[in-house]
């Protein structure tokens, strides 16, 4: 095969269909009654009977699978690219590292960075059509000017040229099926290593938009569904109650019902993680209307009705980063996070050596002091970690830099309890000039914090030219999933990107969902519940779920316990007691088991989750989630990990590999499995030495008890807690639990 031409109409089929390595020798797909598979002159045509030379189309020059390892990933990313291509309202995530050349589009081919390959996209490889052309993907980034002019243009047009015919040959392929006419095409079943049409949506619980309506969202579902929408509105919910399902129903209800009306109105779906919005977002609104009106669907601007991604896709599109050659880092992943946590260390020891600072502040801060002259010590750990809250949760999030308005204010300010302690001024000024060091290294680097990125995008919202195009590029309604994640600086951007004709006498159209407790970083506690009741946009009125359709009663009973643990902070009711109640039929009670070392856990736990995920079958799900972050990276190179072929998601951009898990296995962290839910959670390392103060600052027990109950709420059916006795045996959550009753000890230890 040189060449695969798909009908951009069918984008949407292969990127939600099982594909494995073995597709690309031949591309063959199962007999069906959509899809044509035409072969002339080994160029492979996926076609309609509707297809024609005006169709505009993915053209993949097929040499660049031959020798490349993980096709399946590339393939993903080559389908999303085109849809974005087609379809506005789909973003590419800034993680990919889409840079422009031109007609060129690069991007990462995968998502491991180590490796950097690259795919290389022709947006425009013909003036007179809309197509676009894959045609290269490098092992590592090349210079763009030496890849654009090595562009196979021969493929391309000998693919093209035979359009028509391959078109007519469809055409008559589906008369013979619809005459009865005995085929001799490949038989509907078989081993074609593509299952096309799997859209049994796994992120979600399937059924009709017209369904939900009628008769399956309970009465406070309903009546956030169907309030008019005059005002911003925020619906808070415990894990499992249905918010992001209700906010999906209510968006789609909502776009439906100003389109038949004849309205113009835009909409806009934001979340704070790309994978949330393209992959778990994209399947539920699916899921919804399987024929994926709301993806055709147009405003008077001729643009996109619907909007779906982040803040950060929004700036990424409207400030060009990628063509200026300059890289936002996320910490939405472990790698990330690593990255961040080398570069702040990096400024540490930078700020150890300046004479300037150890006279002026580090003498005046003995504690600190003490702590960073030993990188192997606890405290010095400790710091690190306290010193990430505070650049994520505080100064990212509030645009705080050494010297402006904001840094004074943060110099003077009372500490809230669930901010890092710096009781003194030196200590404040300590943690800014850090700051600063962090902040100059991104820059020699050529790397953007994203909220570096937020901060641009603000002022660009101000400018002339977002005047001149708010309008057109602006939103007349925004729905914000997972709005517990956004900082207050982020919140506060939200009212400029209406439509100035949205505004109802000084409210705007935002509809926001969150739970608080899920916040494992703490940045959405920034600006204090002040931002929750009006985030620029007006006075909002909050609505209530508490019906819980994920969980067994006995999970939620346990549930009950780890809220117990959360600091009382002064949040004026957003960090109220859990309170839901199951909807689903009774299970066993959650159990724990605790292991006489770390190698015992791991042996043991690991072996149990493949049992369990082969014992439920594909259609079921199975994970593992660590609760500690280094012992995760450790367990992650184990070769047990690798021998057992278990899915590793390290960050939520790779909550596509979910749909791969069939009888696997996944293993990952709470924070990067948000939003899913599986049948079973094995719930590792919940140890002492984690959750002790006497280990830990008070930030990092807040941050851990936060990550806690967003593990043990993705369990639906079964909860399992690992404990090992080598690193301090169950913390004080577990045995809380277990005096209560809500989590039972197993009687055989590892």
């Amino acid at each position: 095969m040189t060449t695969v031409v798909i009908d951009r109409n069918f984008l949407s089929d292969f990127d939600v269909a099982l594909i494995n390595e073995d597709w690309f020798e031949d591309f063959e797909i199962p007999l069906n009654d959509k899809i044509n598979r035409i072969d002339i002159n080994n160029v492979i045509y996926f076609l309609s009977n509707d297809s024609d030379e005006k169709t505009g189309y993915l053209v993949i020059k097929a040499d660049i699978f031959k020798n490349f390892v993980n096709r399946t990933r590339a393939f993903e990313r080559i389908v999303r690219a085109a849809l974005r291509h087609f379809y506005r309202n789909i973003s590419i995530p800034i993680g990919w590292q889409p840079y422009y050349f031109g007609r060129i589009l690069s991007i990462y081919a995968t998502s491991n960075k180590k490796k950097s390959a690259r795919i290389y996209i022709d947006q425009k490889p013909s003036e007179n059509s809309n197509n676009i052309y894959v045609f290269e993907i490098t092992e590592k980034p090349e210079e763009i000017n030496k890849v654009y002019h090595s562009i196979d243009m021969e493929s391309y047009n000998l693919a093209i040229s035979h359009i028509v015919d391959a078109a007519l040959c469809a055409i008559e392929r589906t008369e013979k099926k619809q005459s009865n006419i005995k085929s001799t095409e490949l038989p509907s079943v078989g081993g074609f290593g593509i299952l096309l049409n799997q859209q049994d949506f796994n992120f979600s619980e399937p059924g009709l938009l017209e369904d939900w309506l009628q008769y399956r969202l309970n009465e406070n579902q309903l009546k956030f569904v169907t309030r008019e929408v005059n005002q911003p509105i925020r619906l808070r919910g415990a894990a499992g109650t249905g918010k992001t399902r209700a906010m999906a129903v209510k968006c789609l209800n909502d776009l439906y019902r100003d389109s038949l009306n004849g309205g113009d109105k835009s909409f806009a779906f934001i979340t704070h993680s790309s994978a949330l919005s393209q992959e778990l977002m994209v399947d539920i609104f699916s899921g919804l209307d399987p024929d994926k009106k709301w993806s055709r669907l147009i405003d008077s601007s001729n643009k996109n009705k619907l909007w779906i991604g982040t803040l950060y896709d929004l700036a990424q599109e409207h400030l060009n980063y990628a063509q200026k050659g300059l890289s936002p880092i996320s910490t939405d992943g472990r790698e990330g996070r690593l990255y961040q946590r080398i570069v702040i260390e990096e400024s540490v020891n930078k700020i150890k050596s300046d004479p300037r600072i150890a006279i002026t502040l580090l003498e005046k801060c003995p504690n600190i002091l003490s702590v960073i002259q030993d990188k192997d010590s606890i405290g010095y750990n400790n710091f690190i970690n306290d010193l990430m809250s505070e650049f994520t949760g505080v100064l990212e999030a509030e645009n705080i830099r050494k010297g402006n308005p904001n840094a004074e204010k943060y110099l003077k300010a009372s500490r809230s309890s669930w901010q890092a302690e710096l009781p003194t001024l030196e200590h404040r000024k300590l943690a800014l000039e850090i700051y600063d060091v962090y902040c100059g290294i991104l820059k020699s680097q050529k790397f953007m914090s994203l909220d570096q990125m937020i901060a641009d995008y603000g002022t660009y919202l101000y400018s002339h030219e977002w005047g001149q195009l708010r309008e057109f590029k602006g939103f007349d309604y925004i729905y914000i999933d997972e709005y517990h994640y956004f900082n207050s600086h982020e919140s506060m951007l939200l009212h400029n990107l209406f439509k100035t004709r949205s505004n109802f006498d000084g409210r705007w159209p935002l509809i926001m969902a969150y739970d608080l407790k899920q916040n494992v970083s703490g940045s959405g506690l920034s600006g204090g519940i002040a931002r929750f009741k009006n985030p620029g946009v007006g006075e909002s009125i909050q609505m209530e779920l508490s019906q819980n359709y994920r969980a067994t009663p006995e999970i939620i009973n346990f549930l009950m316990d780890v809220d117990s643990f959360f600091p009382a902070l002064d949040l004026e009711g957003e960090y109220s007691t859990y309170d839901s109640t199951s909807e689903i039929k009774s299970g066993l009670a959650p159990s724990v088991t605790i292991f006489d070392s770390d190698i015992d856990l791991v042996e043991n736990v690991f072996q149990n989750g493949i049992a369990a995920a082969r014992e439920l079958g594909s259609s079921k799900k199975v994970a593992i989630l660590c609760l500690n972050e280094g012992i995760f990276d450790k367990y992650a190179q184990l070769a047990i990990v690798e021998k057992l072929k278990f899915v590793t998601i390290k960050t939520r951009d790779d909550l596509k590999a979910t749909r791969y898990t069939r009888t696997r296995c996944v293993f990952s962290m709470p924070e990067y499995v948000a939003g899913l839910q599986f049948d079973t959670i094995f719930l590792i390392h919940a140890d002492d030495v984690d959750f002790n103060t006497q280990h830990i600052t008070p930030v990092m027990q807040r941050e851990y008890i936060s990550r806690f109950y967003l593990g043990a709420s993705r369990a639906s059916k079964t909860l399992v807690v690992a404990s090992s006795l080598e690193r301090g045996g169950p913390n004080e959550i577990i045995q809380l639990a277990l005096k209560n009753g809500s989590i039972l000890s197993r009687v055989n230890r590892g």
